[in-house]
This record gives C-alpha cells, structure tokens and sequence, in this order.
C-alpha cells in the first residue's frame, strides 16, 4: 500500500478509480434505457458490439499514437473528450433515438483506447521497478471496487434520476479525473532511440510494435497466454448467465450477486498481490494464479449437481476473484517491463487487440456449443483450458526468460520515475 502515497501515481489511481466508477454506472443504465424503449434484444446487441469495435480498428492505431505523445496529456484530454462525447446521450427519449447510444458508444470507447493504453504506458514512469506490481496490483483494487460499487450506484440513480443523472455523473467523473491528472508531475514523452532512424509513418511504427512482439519469446508467450485466457473469458461470460439460470434456478438478481462477489475477490486479491508479487517471482504468481482459478472454476460449475443452491457459487466467486486479480496482475506487470518505453503503448494496442478478437472467438465458440453441449461439459472444458494454460506458463515462462529474443532487440529501457 506505501506504493499509492507515491503522489502522481496517487493522482492515477484516484482518477481511474472515480472514472471507472462513472463508467460502471453507464454501463448499467444504458442496456436497461435501451431495453425499456425498444424491448428489442437486437438494439441490445448493436449497444453491446459498439463496445468491442473500437479495440479492433483503432486500438493499434492508438497505440502508435501514444508512444508519440506525452502519456499525460493523453489522459487530460481522453477525459475530457469522453465528458462531451456524453452528452447527446440527454437527447434519448424513445425508441427512435437509440442509434444515439450506439453513436455515443463507439466514439467514447474509441477515445477510451487512448486514455487506458496511456495509463498502462505511463505506469512504469511513474513507479520504481521494484513497485510496478504493487502498483497493478492497486489498480486490480480499483478496477473491482468500481465494477462492484458502479452497477450499485448506477441502477440507484438510473431509478431516481433517469438515464440523464447518469449521464451527468459520469461526466462529472471525467472531469474530475482530468483534473487530477493535471496535477501528475513531469513529462512523459518517450525518448526516441537515438541510434534509430526516425519513422513517422503509422503503419511503420506498428510494424516495430508487431516484430516486437514476434521477436520476444516472452512477449510472445504472454500474447499467447492472453488469447487463451480471453477466448475462455468469451465462453464464459457468454453461458454463465444461462449457467445461473439452468443449474442454479437463478435469475438477474443472483447473477448480480455473483458478479459483485466476483468483484469482492478481485479487491481481496489486488490488496494482496503486492505481498504475493514480493514473495514469489511474476511466472509463479500468473501460473499458478491461473491454475487456481481454473480448479475454482471447474468446482463452480460442478457442485451444482450435488447441492444446487446459491450459496457456495457466492463462496466461490469470491474465492475465484483473487487469483484472476492477482495473476492478470502479475501478466500485466511482466509485459510492461518486457518493452522498451518508446514502444509500450503501441505493444500494449496490439495486444489490446489479440484479446478483443479472442473474446469475440469465445462468445461465437459458446453461440455454435450451445444447442449441441450442455453448459456445464462447456463451461468445463473453459475451466480445463484455464488449468493447461497456466501449467503452460510456467513452462513455456521459464524457458522465455532465459532466452527472451530469437533475435537481436533492444533491452527495455529503464523507465525515468516521476
């Protein structure tokens, strides 16, 4: 925790936390407005693919972008671009008006791209080395505290005040998190190397982001390991609601209740994963972290055969919030410090984009399996997945760091820390 009295690292997690929280908010009330004026699920679905684009076609782009630019001015003007994008959102009032969300959506999660890989790429200037996990570690704290609380508040306000009083809170959070950005200390522009020729053109600077990646094994096996790790994410988030439903006898309410458990496990986990990342080495935590989580996963979707009541998928989802919180951690640690700050964000985007395509994959695999498997034989082979991947990383990790490139690239470069 000594990590958050760093002053401009405490400035970023205090924005993200409160930008997160208004983002959480909208995310509750917009599906429920546009369901309320339409009752169509396919205006739902529009809603809900506006989402997933933007990190499949600008996302890289974006990438490049913010390793020309200084990080934090990203983030100032990301916040407060995405509190004007909000408001024509006051202007949705019935049925006729919901192409608006799907407008809204997609300019605020394009311009979201910019202001999380900035915050990612930024991280390591701003922290030593030696807290760089800590210090993901807090932001799992934030990211959770803001899923669990935000559905809470939001569905609070959505009832009180109508879509428009989210709205505006939202946008409140925005600037509020501008504003503290402002106060970061320092610049942070990445240095160019000095002994490479200069390359402007966009699709160039991808390029070196990509042989990066390629080039790395290390980075390459974390790239592998998130495609696996998102197209199981995929099946999951796709079938767990028909999981509630069919072997729990829940409906909405229990669904709520076990992602806000959830979310209490990965606030566990963040205030812990500091002291984990202490003890033990990054490819033990992500490893053995994902090996945890699948076992849990696998106890989730089976004790319902023998005692089909909600109480322990509660006790489990929380359980199974702090390896997902510690381990995702851990990945995201090792992949910072893998890069050279010059090329963060665009690795970072590219990444970024590794994980939206292997999401849509799940949720299309869950879409063919599920007239033909039952859920659970589906949702175990997600949890059998999880278990291989982490014993994969611990393999495939030990050998990356020995030897990380198959070619010469340059030595990440020690990050200047604010």
């Amino acid at each position: 925790m000594t990590v958050l009295w760093q002053r401009n690292f405490g400035l970023l997690w205090w924005a993200g936390l409160i930008s997160m929280l208004g983002n959480w908010m909208l995310r509750i009330a917009l599906p429920i407005t546009v369901y309320e004026l339409t009752g169509s699920a396919a205006a739902l679905a529009a809603t809900t693919a506006a989402g997933f684009v933007p990190a499949l076609l600008i996302g890289p782009f974006a990438g490049v972008l913010v390793d020309r630019w200084d990080r934090r001015h990203v983030m100032i003007w990301a916040n407060l671009a995405q509190a004007v994008i909000l408001l024509p959102l006051l202007l949705v009032d019935d049925a006729s008006r919901v192409w608006i969300v799907v407008a809204v959506s997609l300019a605020s999660q394009s311009v979201g791209q910019f202001s999380q890989l900035a915050e990612n790429a930024l991280l390591p200037r701003v922290v030593t080395a030696g807290h760089l996990a800590a210090a993901n570690s807090l932001n799992a704290v934030n990211n959770n505290l803001a899923r669990f609380l935000g559905p809470l508040a939001g569905g609070s306000v959505a009832v009180w005040a109508g879509l428009g009083g989210v709205v505006w809170f939202d946008m409140a959070t925005y600037l509020l998190a501008a504003a503290l950005v402002v106060m970061v200390t320092g610049r942070h522009t990445a240095e160019p190397d000095p002994g490479e020729p200069a390359t402007r053109g966009l699709w160039r600077q991808l390029r070196q982001g990509f042989d990066i990646v390629v080039h790395n094994r290390l980075l390459w096996v974390l790239t592998g390991f998130i495609a696996v790790s998102q197209l199981g994410e995929g099946v999951f988030s796709t079938l767990y609601v028909v999981f509630v439903a069919e072997e729990l006898g829940g409906g909405s309410q229990v669904y709520g209740w076990l992602n806000a458990a959830q979310a209490v496990g990965g606030v566990l986990g963040g205030l812990a994963g500091g002291v984990i990342a202490a003890r033990l080495s990054p490819r033990v935590v992500l490893g053995g972290g994902i090996i945890c989580f699948g076992l849990i996963d696998l106890a989730i979707f089976n004790y319902p055969q023998w005692y089909p009541h909600v109480p322990p998928a509660i006790a489990l989802m929380v359980l199974v919030g702090v390896p997902a919180s510690v381990s995702m951690a851990a990945w995201l640690t090792m992949v910072q410090q893998a890069v050279p700050d010059r090329l963060r964000g665009r690795v970072l985007s590219l990444i970024t984009t590794v994980m939206s395509v292997s999401l849509l994959a799940g949720t299309a695999i869950a879409g063919f399996t599920a007239g033909r498997l039952d859920v659970v034989t589906v949702l175990n082979i997600q949890g059998a997945t999880a278990i291989l991947s982490g014993i994969g990383a611990l393999l495939l990790l030990k050998a990356a760091f020995r030897h990380p490139s198959s070619k010469p690239v340059e030595r990440p470069e020690v990050a200047p820390v604010a």
